[in-house]
């Protein structure tokens, strides 16, 4: 074994690939489901030769004394849910505890699909480790949140925390999404959804080319499967703006009314809400400014019509099943001009980028990304350009969350009071940025191994000294 590679050892193994540790009881699910997991498999590449995958049985028989040592925690479903719940760390054994804190090995908690992880969650992981008696320095912790370093320095300064965590981003939505990409169109290589039939596709360089005389039918296009707070309050903006109907805008109240009387509704619109994310006073405050922007005493009408609209689909009706991978459609894209990509996150300080950001690149789609502040300034890291000044693009600087929200409706309702040929001229001004992007999103699917290699591999590497 080289020097220069990360081994990665498990604890069990399956009929062909290693299965995930510290499980438990969900051992049995993780048997059936290991090869075909789209998370794991970031540590299971054939093709990453940087990367060694060993079983944690052979370390007293190599010489690991200078060897770079990996041993692999992949959360299922949630943080909370491995840290508080299912506690992994009791199924570290007592041998991989001595490795880790005298040898060159490292406990790597790979969460890099997600990007929320709340300070609580740092704080139990601590007592976690703490009673193993596993030192944070020999502890890597993978998630996609650029913010993240920034976030947990602050938590440990305030609380005279010596022992740090180490803390890694890992861009994992930009280079599967990507990778899904190239597989759409150089290969010709869809995933067909057994269940609903769905075969997914993606604009091609020919037929993008060929819609240049071609009037679109919307302005622009924003997927809201999952009603989270930010994105009932656009919807509410939207709608007040009268700019739903006229677009393609797609959401689906019933993932979050259920249990929900009329009664909750008719005390008032923060009902309808889990209430993780915003508060009830923010939560009014953009309301206030909504209903005085619209001439409006209340905008209570407006979520009564989203409240009856229950459900909005754009390309199919299946809500339930989609999920942010494998489910592509090229059609809404050639018919609308821009889209509105509401992020998983907006009030909160996490900067994560899910694999919604990366999909107007594969579509030769502009956008307005509803998020958290500096989101595109992220993306330009990466090589992309934006659209500024197509797109007035001062909401990505604006740290206020409400002065955000607003800056990103004004221009929404800039955009969509030019007529549709007006906004087909100004579309097809950006020709070169949008071919641009979408060849760098075939490169990063191109090549995703050896950028997989720079941007996950070689920094858990380096972060382990």
């Amino acid at each position: 074994m080289k020097k220069n590679k990360l081994n990665v050892c498990f604890d069990m193994w399956g009929t062909n690939v290693p299965l995930p540790n510290c499980m438990g009881n969900h051992r049995k699910f993780h048997e059936s489901n290991a090869e075909s997991s789209v998370f794991f498999s970031d540590f299971c590449d054939p093709l990453l030769k940087n990367l060694k995958i060993i079983a944690t049985s052979d370390l007293t028989n190599i010489d690991n004394d200078s060897l770079k040592i990996g041993y692999l925690v992949e959360p299922f479903s949630s943080m909370d849910r491995i840290l508080i719940e299912n506690k992994f760390t009791k199924y570290i054994s007592e041998s991989t505890v001595d490795y880790i804190n005298n040898k060159n090995m490292y406990l790597v908690i790979n969460f890099s699909h997600e990007g929320c992880v709340p300070i609580r969650s740092f704080k139990q992981l601590h007592k976690l480790l703490d009673f193993r008696k596993i030192s944070p320095k020999k502890v890597i912790f993978i998630y996609n949140d650029s913010n993240n370093i920034i976030t947990y320095k602050k938590w440990c300064d305030s609380n005279g925390i010596v022992d740090r965590i180490n803390i890694l981003n890992y861009q994992y939505s930009l280079f599967n999404k990507a990778e899904e990409l190239y597989k759409l169109i150089i290969y010709k290589k869809t995933v067909l959804q057994p269940d609903i039939s769905y075969k997914s596709s993606a604009v091609s360089d020919d037929y993008f080319k060929k819609t240049k005389d071609n009037i679109r039918g919307h302005h622009f296009l924003s997927y809201n499967r999952m009603i989270r707070d930010h994105r009932f309050l656009f919807l509410i903006g939207l709608e007040s703006l009268g700019l739903i109907e006229k677009n393609l805008v797609s959401f689906n109240f019933d993932f979050n009314l259920q249990g929900k009387t009329d009664k909750d509704h008719k005390g008032g619109l923060y009902s309808l809400l889990d209430k993780n994310n915003v508060t009830e006073e923010k939560f009014n405050e953009i309301l206030l400014k909504l209903s005085k922007q619209n001439d409006k005493k209340t905008l209570n009408s407006y979520g009564t019509k989203l409240f009856e609209y229950g459900m909005k689909v754009v390309d199919y009706k299946n809500l339930e099943n989609i999920v942010g991978y494998g489910f592509e459609n090229s059609e809404p894209y050639l018919n609308s001009y821009f889209s509105v990509i509401t992020e998983s996150l907006f009030f909160e300080n996490n900067l994560y980028l899910s694999e919604k950001s990366w999909k107007g690149f594969m579509h030769f789609h502009p956008f307005i990304l509803f998020g958290r502040p500096g989101s595109l300034k992220e993306m330009k890291k990466y090589g992309f350009k934006t659209f500024e000044p197509f797109i007035d693009e001062s909401y990505d600087e604006e740290i206020n969350d409400i002065e955000r929200f607003f800056k990103v409706m004004r221009e929404i309702n800039r955009l969509c009071k030019m007529n549709l040929n007006e906004t087909h001229d100004w579309y097809w001004e950006m020709e070169d940025i949008l071919i641009y992007n979408r060849n760098l999103m075939l490169e990063y699917g191109r090549d995703k191994v050896n950028y997989k290699s720079k941007y996950l591999i070689e920094n858990i590497l380096r972060s382990m000294k």
